[in-house]
């Protein structure tokens, strides 16, 4: 988890994550970065379960999973 104030350089990381795995040949493992619903996670990692999920604004994901009133 990377955590800094804005335009602090978060997006480095993120960008040589992907840049790693795409030289390696396995991009496919690059998984979605936003997910809407606790069951979307579930879905995703079911469906791949080595994957990296570079979240954006982890707070505002973890909030809304934690709320099933939010969670569709």
């Amino acid at each position: 988890m990377g955590v800094c104030g804005t335009s602090a350089g978060k997006e480095r990381g993120r960008t040589v994550n992907k840049e790693i795995l795409h030289g390696s040949g396995l991009g496919l493992m690059l998984g979605p970065e936003s997910i809407g619903s606790s069951a979307g996670l579930v879905s995703v990692v079911e469906a791949t379960p080595a994957i990296l999920l570079q979240l954006d604004e982890i707070g505002r994901h973890l909030q809304t999973l934690g709320d099933a009133r939010q969670s569709h």
